[in-house]
Formats: C-alpha cells, sequence, structure tokens
C-alpha cells in the first residue's frame, strides 16, 4: 500500500483499508522528488519480498519539532514554525529567545532588495539596542542617574528579553544602585509586577515604543514594504507576538500529515496547535477531519492549557491577563471570562509545620539483626507529622539511606500527602533485610518498607483500614490483646493507696523493705500475664520451640503462628493453613 500511493493507484488497487490515503499528485509534486519517491518504495517492495520485514513498521518519523530544534533548524517541513520569536522555558529555570532564521532567505527569494529586507527584519525582531531609540535612550537613562556601567548592563540583555521591562531589575543593575541611586525598597525589588521604568518615570507610550524599537513586534504583519499576499509565507502555528492574528488553522496541520501518513507505517509524532480560544466544536471537527484523511494519531494542544509550557510566544501568561487591567470603569467581565481565570491561579504548597514542643512515639524494631529506633513526632490531634528512623549500625549506608527516606516522609506529611497513600507504597516492597521480627504484631516482613508501612497503619489508620495492608488476625489482635488495646487503669488508684497504706504499716511495725519489693514483684508479674492472656503466653512459647528447627519458616496468614516444612511446603500446626502446594 505505500507504494500504491507513491504511485498514485487507483482506489480499488489498496488491500485491506476502509479509508484509502492520499497518493503523490505527479502533476503537483517536482519531478526529481517524484522519482525519489518511487525509487525509494520500489526498493522497500523488493527487499521485503527477498528477505522479508523484520519489524512491524516499515517506516517511522521521529518527533519532528524536538528533531528541528537539534539539528538548529526552524522546522523539517511537516512540523511548522511555532512562531517566527519564540521563548524557550529552561528546565532549571529562566529561558531563551528563539528567532527564526529563514524570514532573511525567504525574503530575498521573494524578491525583496537588501534595505527592504532590513527594515523588515527589524520590524520583526528588534534592533537589540537603546542606541537611536525613538523614546527610552542612553541620554535618558544618564539623567535618570544611570551610569556607564549600567547601561552596558542593560545593552547585554537587549537581544535576548521578553520585553525591555525585563532588562530593568536588580540582578542586573545591582541591588546598591537600586537602593542607594534609584531609592528603591527591598519589597518594590522583590515585586514581580513592579515595573522600574515606569517608576522612574517613562509613560506607557514611551516605554511601548521603545520596547517595539529594541524587541520588535514578533510578527510580519503590518511591516513596512512586505505584501500582503505574500504574508502566508510566514504563517506560524501560533499568532505571532501580541498583535498578530494569522496563525497555521487546525486543518491545515492535518492536510500536512494527511500527505506524509501513506508513506509511514507508525503515526506522526506531531503537534495539532489551537489557539487559546479553541472551542469543543474545534477539538472535535480536528478529530473527525483526522479520521477522514487516515491519520494514526492526533496530539492536540490548546494554546495556555497549562500552566506552563515549554515554548511560549509572549511574556504575557494569556489573552486574558487583561481581564486584570481596570483602568478602563467601563469594562465588563462575564462569569465564564471569571470562571477561566479563577481555573488559572496557581495554588501554593501548604506545609503544616509541628509546634516547638510536640509530643512522640519512639519505637525499637528489629529485622533479622537490623535493629533500630523509629521516632514519630505528632500533631496536635494526634496525627503523625515527622519521622526519624535510627539505625543501630551508625555510619553505614542503610543508616543514611533511612535518615534521607525519613526525612521525605517527613515533608510528605507536612505537606499533606495523606497516610494511607504512604503505607500503601511501603506495605509489600520487597528487598533485603527481611525476615522474622521482634514484634510479635508484625512477625514477618519483606524489607524495613514493609514494616514501616505496616506499623504506621497499625498506630495511626483506622481498624478497618490498617487491615488492607496488614493481616486482620494481626490487627484484631493488636487491638484486643495487644499495644492497641483499650485498658482500663481505674484500679491503679485503689492499687496505689493500697502500697502506701503498707508501707505506714511496715514503718511501724519494722518490717523489713526486701519483703515489700517481693510482694511488688509478685503483683507485677501477676499483672502482665494476665494482660497478655494465657493464650497469647502459650502462642508465643509454641512460636520460639518451632524457631529453633525451622529458621526461614514463614508466619501463617492465618493465625500468626509459626509455620513447620512439609515436604517443599510449609503448613501451620494450629489452623492447618498451608502455603499453597499440599
Amino acid at each position: 500500500n505505500h507504494r500504491r500511493a507513491a504511485y498514485n493507484a487507483p482506489e480499488k488497487e489498496y488491500e485491506g483499508l476502509t479509508v484509502n490515503p492520499m497518493g503523490i499528485n505527479a502533476k503537483l509534486c517536482p519531478k526529481e522528488l517524484l522519482a525519489a519517491a518511487h525509487d525509494a518504495w520500489d526498493r522497500a517492495l523488493e527487499w521485503g519480498e527477498k528477505y522479508g520485514y523484520r519489524n512491524a513498521q516499515v517506516t517511522v518519523l521521529a518527533p519532528t519539532g524536538t528533531i528541528g530544534l537539534v539539528m538548529d533548524c526552524d522546522t523539517t517541513g511537516i512540523e511548522p514554525d511555532f512562531a517566527l520569536v519564540k521563548f524557550k522555558k529552561l528546565v532549571g529555570g529562566g529561558y531563551f529567545k528563539i528567532a527564526n532564521q529563514s524570514i532573511k532567505p525567504a525574503l530575498e527569494a521573494l524578491g525583496y532588495e537588501a534595505a527592504e529586507i532590513t527594515s523588515i527584519i527589524h520590524y520583526v525582531k528588534g534592533h537589540g539596542t537603546l542606541k537611536d531609540s525613538p523614546a527610552i535612550t542612553h541620554e535618558n537613562l544618564n539623567e535618570k542617574g544611570f551610569g556607564d556601567k549600567q547601561i552596558v548592563a542593560i545593552e547585554g540583555q537587549l537581544e535576548s528579553v521578553f520585553e525591555l521591562k525585563f532588562a530593568f531589575n536588580k540582578w542586573i543593575l545591582g541591588e546598591d544602585f537600586c537602593e542607594e541611586i534609584l531609592k528603591l525598597t527591598p519589597e518594590q525589588l522583590d515585586d514581580p509586577e513592579f515595573n522600574l521604568l515606569k517608576h522612574i518615570g517613562f509613560s506607557n507610550e514611551e516605554i511601548e515604543k521603545a520596547n517595539i524599537y529594541v524587541c520588535g513586534t514578533m510578527t510580519v504583519e503590518g511591516a513596512p514594504y512586505l505584501k500582503e499576499e505574500d504574508y502566508p509565507v510566514f504563517d506560524c502555528a501560533n499568532k505571532c507576538g501580541n498583535t498578530g492574528k494569522r496563525f497555521i488553522r487546525a486543518l491545515g496541520h492535518i492536510k500536512m500529515m494527511a500527505a506524509a501518513q501513506p508513506f509511514i507505517t507508525g503515526a506522526i509524532s506531531k503537534t495539532i496547535n489551537l489557539p487559546e480560544e479553541a472551542t469543543v466544536e474545534d477539538v472535535k471537527d480536528a478529530y473527525m477531519e483526522s479520521w477522514k484523511y487516515m491519520l494514526k494519531a492526533n496530539a492536540l494542544y490548546r494554546d495556555g492549557s497549562k500552566l506552563s509550557q515549554p515554548l511560549s510566544t509572549s511574556s504575557m501568561i494569556s489573552g486574558l491577563a487583561s481581564l486584570f487591567d481596570f483602568t478602563d470603569e467601563d469594562l465588563e467581565i462575564g462569569p465564564e471570562q471569571i470562571q477561566q481565570v479563577a481555573e488559572r491561579v496557581i495554588r501554593k504548597p501548604f506545609r503544616r509545620k509541628l509546634a516547638d514542643e510536640r509530643h512522640s512515639l519512639t519505637h525499637k524494631f528489629g529485622i533479622q539483626g537490623h535493629e533500630g529506633y523509629l521516632t514519630v513526632g505528632l500533631y496536635e490531634d494526634g496525627q503523625p507529622g515527622e519521622i526519624f528512623i535510627k539505625m543501630s549500625k551508625e555510619g553505614s549506608t542503610l543508616s543514611g539511606i533511612m535518615d534521607a527516606f525519613a526525612l521525605s516522609v517527613s515533608l510528605n506529611l507536612q505537606y499533606g500527602v495523606p497516610l494511607e497513600v504512604l503505607v500503601s507504597k511501603f506495605t509489600h516492597s520487597r528487598f533485603e533485610p527481611a525476615g522474622m521480627t521482634g514484634n510479635s504484631e508484625i512477625p514477618m516482613v519483606k524489607s524495613i518498607m514493609d514494616y514501616l508501612g505496616r506499623w504506621l497503619a497499625l498506630k495511626f489508620l483506622p481498624r478497618e483500614i490498617a487491615k488492607k495492608y496488614h493481616n486482620g488476625d494481626l490487627v484484631d489482635r493488636a487491638y484486643e490483646q495487644g499495644t492497641l488495646v483499650e485498658r482500663d487503669y481505674t484500679n491503679l488508684q485503689e492499687s496505689f493507696e493500697e502500697i502506701v497504706g503498707s508501707i505506714s504499716e511496715e514503718r511501724a511495725t519494722g518490717i523489713i523493705k526486701d519483703d515489700l519489693a517481693k510482694e511488688q514483684e509478685k503483683v507485677m508479674v501477676k499483672k502482665k500475664i494476665t494482660v497478655g492472656g494465657k493464650e497469647q503466653l502459650e502462642l508465643l512459647q509454641t512460636n520460639m520451640s518451632l524457631r529453633m528447627h525451622n529458621e526461614d519458616a514463614p508466619i501463617c496468614t492465618t493465625c500468626g503462628s509459626v509455620m513447620t516444612r512439609n515436604g517443599t511446603c510449609y503448613k501451620c500446626l494450629a489452623c492447618g493453613e498451608t502455603s499453597g502446594c499440599s
């Protein structure tokens, strides 16, 4: 079918297609290009029939926009230029200005004179200097207190700035100059909306004239000497600059892709740009047209639909920024516009810090010989707000990793990440050290992260939710007999009074203190046995006995007892549960 499209074969010759592709029109295609296409697909079919095809796709086309940037060319053909002048956002912060380099050769091909080309380019890209500016000049700045050092610093930035005002800030001029000479306050210098040029006395009209002279209009529309019939040559994917109106419609992108799709087995990685004011109907139409032209993919992007995008055509965040200009008293703002602006508000992350003095809970744990201490700082409501993990082997790699991990978890908790989300990620993660623990409520774990997740679930999540991440029977046992049991301490006062009374009697009768200590020890042992329960003591003794002969045996997931080997598997002597193969 690829070869048939190259020869623009009749529709009946295509095999297995419901929608026929757009073939190459020999009347419109240059002869040398058509001959190359015929030769390429003749060889592709011949070699495929002879040697077979190794891959599912015969031909592919990589992201054309990205390749264009890497190749230092304005466009590779299928992807039009984003704009004549655009700004690339950098990952580490900041941006750089990218200007189309094909404007001059295009104007030369159209037959314009050298002087006309220079005027047009200055109109689009600006002069990149304040020298001979119609409004703000070096002399004007000298009168305002600017020295040669500051003017040189400003001139060094003018080739790459969004707008003229961005060259006038404390980082370029220096804080000392701004505060001592220009008498600016630190609050003004830190205000991103502060306009230094306007503050030192330049009018909006003067700033706009100087801005166009220095940075240009970034569009060819309205350029001197340029004929209107030549405008389409310079059309881009988006409106150019703040005043440009022309751009390539979605259907133009789709037809360009349709011309190449018959010769690409896979999809074409190319963005179809839509203006900010595009509607749902526009999106629907784009998908329908793509289907009609037999495209395999359609990547739509509406300008400004994300709070941050890698390329932009101006320093304005959005065309809706004009809604915040209240200088016109007759301005009417509708509910829909307000809603659109509200959706763009960036919510700054909020960190809920703990009090300087806070309650905490410290837990000692051990996993296969690796001991450590887990300390959890608590908010006033008893919820965890920070975590410290101290491993017994100081200076080890594991100790350092756990310190960094605890810091990360603490910040997650303070920035509002739900504890259950963290627990769900920690539990069931498997790596060494893993195995038996000294905690009867969490007897077996797959890793330190698994232990941490299960312990946090037991201590701070509701009972039923904790069962999602830990054995249900072990959770119930912790609530009924273990550390989470609601103990009755009403008899402590009576016991305390009895002890005080007995001490008074012993002092009076001369009974030795050793006998009192023995009685107290008996009472404490009796209480421990009562609290733990006879059944728990028997289970503990059984588990200790089994561990001596089954060091690698797992814990029963049903009742918590140590399992014994049964052939190649394990079985539980307490409840009969097996590990799956006996």
